[in-house]
């Protein structure tokens, strides 16, 4: 976790609005500091969490910076401060924080030689579910880890002439990754659960807030479309949808990668540098959406930054460690209980509001 910055970014000098920004940012800082005074209680944690997602909501929006500041200034109490950033928390950051879902049960991936022209009769232009999905990726990057280069070894034939020119290290198990977490649209119809329709209602809601048409762009099964998905290691995709890794633009479909300290460094430093190519231009397969990947980073490092990975990440731990444990009696499990009543408070909320 870490204190938000003394003074806004000075990108915003040169907006006419510049004045409630600052006012918006001044109202984080702040609070941050009132609560950075007081008792580190769980719920005085949790607080500063949420205040700090949206100071630095302010800094990296960047598109949608208008609409945090038009919200954070219709705050007129601490607590709604708090609702407002639990809010974004839960809509915004876990629109991109997710796990791997299951692939659906399809034995039909053919093995290819990668010494000859690739030959697919599966490949669609619009997939509309995962293993359609995963198909078309595959294609288009090469049955390669976009990252890594390495080949994806369950389309490898048992005679393809590349296997004598490979090593072990050579092939990996890839996974389809999707930049927007595809649970979000989820069995969402007509007949689904009311709630589940609101929560990807309102997760659409903010990103509207944020400039982008990704209500559109994403809704139902369009939410396996191309633009949204990467063909990763096992590894790699871990790391992107735990927010560890993300891709900053430098270049025409050409990134650096960048990660939070730890483990992912050392991907970050031996493949610092990525370049997204079809590895079949004929096929017009589109390449991942830079503007997708853009919000994933800006997500990933208003995540890191303020402190909501960490908790996250220790909440996740305090289940794991007292799944089918009954709580303590000796209050040594006040802050798994605390922590777990404000994400069932803040989903039961997500469900029923929708920001204006």
């Amino acid at each position: 976790m870490t204190q938000l910055p003394p003074t806004v970014a000075l990108k915003f000098l040169l907006w006419s609005e510049v004045a409630d920004v600052q006012n918006a940012y001044d109202k984080c800082l702040r609070e941050e500091k009132s609560l950075m005074g007081q008792n580190q209680a769980p719920e005085t944690r949790w607080a500063l969490v949420r205040v700090r997602i949206l100071g630095y909501l302010v800094h990296y929006a960047d598109a949608g910076a208008r609409g945090v500041v038009d919200a954070i200034n219709s705050c007129a109490t601490d607590g709604k401060l708090y609702h407002l950033g639990g809010l974004y928390r839960q809509a915004w950051i876990r629109a991109v924080k997710s796990r791997t879902p299951a692939p659906s049960n399809d034995p039909s991936r053919p093995p290819f030689d990668a010494t000859h022209d690739l030959k697919y009769d599966g490949v669609d232009l619009a997939p509309r579910d995962h293993s359609a999905s995963k198909k078309s990726a595959l294609v288009r990057d090469g049955f390669r880890c976009l990252v890594t280069g390495r080949y994806d070894i369950a389309s490898l034939s048992p005679n393809d002439p590349l296997l004598a020119t490979l090593v072990y290290s050579d092939a990996v198990r890839t996974e389809c990754c999707h930049i927007f977490s595809e649970s979000t649209n989820w069995d969402i119809s007509p007949f689904t659960d009311p709630n589940k329709s609101s929560w990807a209602t309102s997760v659409w809601t903010v990103m509207s807030r944020f400039g982008y048409s990704l209500p559109e762009d994403l809704h139902g099964g369009k939410v396996h479309r191309l633009e949204n998905v990467l063909t990763l290691s096992q590894d790699i995709h871990a790391y992107f949808n735990s927010l560890a890794i993300w891709f900053i633009e430098v270049g025409d479909n050409e990134y650096r990668v960048e990660s939070v300290p730890g483990p992912a460094q050392l991907l970050a430093k031996s493949h610092s540098i990525v370049r997204f190519t079809p590895a079949r231009p004929d096929l017009d397969l589109a390449l991942p959406s830079p503007d997708y990947l853009a919000i994933h980073a800006a997500c990933t490092k208003v995540a890191h930054l303020s402190g909501a990975s960490e908790w996250f990440r220790e909440f996740e731990d305090d289940l794991d460690k007292h799944a089918n444990k009954t709580l303590a009696d000796n209050g040594a499990s006040a802050s798994l209980l605390y922590n777990a009543l404000c994400v069932h408070a803040e989903e039961s909320e997500e469900s029923n509001v929708v920001l204006q």
